[in-house]
């Protein structure tokens, strides 16, 4: 499976209501505090955007870090597009992950009978279907990944997947909270915008 693509667009709550208010406060260019929360917002949603997905899901910060940051080859990425802090549009696209994202055990083959298992949501161990086994995924050293024949033979085989970014972004639990973790943190970002300013403008 290649990569896959999804948005999603987070609206700040009473943003109209919000507007009026700094048009009403002495000292406070609302239009500039508007521009510091969208920079805000283009540079601290994929820290938001992970935590969220991390309550959900077994992905460790780092994956998840790499994933929505491009780093790593065939990981994904995360933009947020958008003027104004009333409507955030994310962006994201990565490829399908393999069960070594999410709290794989054993890590490594064994010479004795072993059962692959993986922890996709928080708290739930399920184990993948009898026969899978591990081996590594390019040259000596590398990662071992599970693999499934795909008939009696021996050969072919194929890797056993799991889900990418963009699915984990859009599952329905995750979604509204996305919405509330980016609605906060841009509400005490636009707090800390306006005071910043009064105290420019006291100064």
């Amino acid at each position: 499976m290649g990569a896959t693509r999804g948005t999603s667009t987070c609206m700040l709550a009473n943003y109209e209501r919000l507007v009026k208010t700094l048009d009403n406060i002495a000292g406070v260019d609302a239009e500039k505090v508007i521009k510091k929360c969208t920079a805000d917002a283009k540079s601290r949603a994929g820290g938001w955007v992970s935590a969220v997905v991390r309550q959900v899901y077994n992905i460790s910060p780092s994956d998840m870090k790499s994933a929505l940051e491009g780093k790593g080859r065939g990981n994904g990425q995360l933009k947020i597009e958008g003027n104004l802090v009333e409507s955030v549009v994310l962006t994201y696209k990565g490829r399908v992950l393999t069960p070594t994202h999410f709290k794989m055990q054993p890590k490594e083959r064994s010479p004795k009978p072993y059962r692959v298992s993986q922890a996709v949501f928080k708290g739930q161990r399920k184990k993948l279907p009898a026969g899978v086994f591990l081996a590594s995924s390019g040259g000596e050293g590398s990662t071992q990944i599970p693999f499934q024949r795909e008939s009696s033979e021996r050969y072919p085989i194929k890797s056993i997947k799991t889900l990418s970014v963009p699915q984990m972004i859009e599952n329905e639990k995750v979604q509204p909270l996305i919405q509330e973790k980016i609605d906060e943190g841009l509400s005490k970002r636009l707090e800390h915008n306006v005071n910043r300013m009064l105290e420019k403008a006291k100064a």
